[in-house]
Parts: structure tokens; C-alpha cells; sequence
């Protein structure tokens, strides 16, 4: 509080490149964690956690560090509506998007990541490739951001053999 900060929020947890140490050196006299990493820190120094019931459920709760902030619906505000105009209305009963709607093969296993595609490391790139390449019929499904990793990865895909979407959103 010294500094101005009253609330620190981290927002990666445990994930590649955190800055875990900041929150430990507590800047803030109230800290919490949100989004990136949907599990406890099981850190003295993080003092809450944003969580749903389908992220942390009831009986996982008692193995969380943190007091939880349980938020109805989901955690993880995204807005897709212009994708997903059934989603305005929660009570509205749709069909099930086809896969022709995102251009997807009609058949085969669809694997698919949507984070930001630059938290894809070179090793675990290729440790799909392996897995894809051992599933027949298979393919690669991925967000397509940010666009200059894109190329890149269809590229390394395709030299695999693997085929690699990039049609979300």
C-alpha cells in the first residue's frame, strides 16, 4: 500500500514466465490470483482466488490455500457473442455448433488448444506432433492468435504431417 497498490491480482499463477516472487514480496496488503491458472497457488502471500464451480468444485475446495471468490456461471469473462448469438439468451436451447461452421473436417479426433498461442513452447509443440501422428484421422484445432505465430506453427504441423487448424475464433 506504500507504493498506491491495494489489490494485486496475478494473473499468471503457475505458468511460464510468472512473476510469482512480485506477489511474495506482498506489495499489497490484499492479493489474488485470476485466470491463467485455474488451481491454488498454495502460497502464503495470495490471499484469494477467483474460482467457478466448474474450475474449483465444492469438494475440491478444501485443498485451496486461498479463501475463494466463487463467481456464478463461469470465471473467465470472454465474449463470443458475435460467434455464438444463441449464448445472449441463457435459456435458449440451440443445436450443437457443426464442425462446418468453423471449418473443421467432418471426421477425425479434433485436438484443440485455445490460449494465446505464443505460451506454446517449441518441446511441447513437438510433443503433440508426436501424438498427433499417432492417431489416425486426427488433427490440430488452435486460436489463431497472435497471427505471427500462426504461420509458423502450420508450418512445422505440415512438415509432421499433421494437419493444423487455425479457424477459432
Amino acid at each position: 500500500a506504500e507504493d498506491g497498490i491495494n489489490i494485486l491480482v496475478n494473473l499468471n499463477g503457475h505458468t511460464a514466465g510468472d512473476r510469482n516472487g512480485i506477489s511474495a514480496l506482498r506489495p499489497a496488503p490484499v492479493q489474488m490470483v485470476y485466470l491463467a491458472y485455474p488451481g491454488t497457488m498454495g502460497a502464503s502471500f495470495i490471499d484469494y482466488n477467483v474460482v467457478d464451480s466448474v474450475v474449483c468444485p465444492p469438494e475440491h475446495r478444501q485443498y485451496y490455500s486461498e479463501k475463494l471468490l466463487v463467481v456464478p456461471n463461469c470465471y473467465q469473462a470472454n465474449s463470443f457473442s458475435d460467434l455464438y448469438q444463441e449464448l445472449a439468451d441463457p435459456l435458449a436451447i440451440s443445436p450443437k455448433p457443426s464442425r462446418s461452421a468453423h471449418q473443421l473436417p467432418e471426421k477425425g479426433f479434433v485436438f484443440c488448444n485455445f490460449c494465446r498461442l505464443g505460451r506454446i513452447t517449441r518441446d511441447l509443440f513437438g510433443v503433440w506432433m508426436r501424438i498427433l501422428q499417432r492417431v489416425p484421422g486426427s488433427f490440430l484445432w488452435l486460436y489463431r492468435h497472435p497471427t505471427a505465430a500462426v504461420f509458423r506453427l502450420q508450418q512445422y504441423a505440415k512438415h509432421a504431417g499433421v494437419i493444423c487448424l487455425t479457424t477459432f475464433p
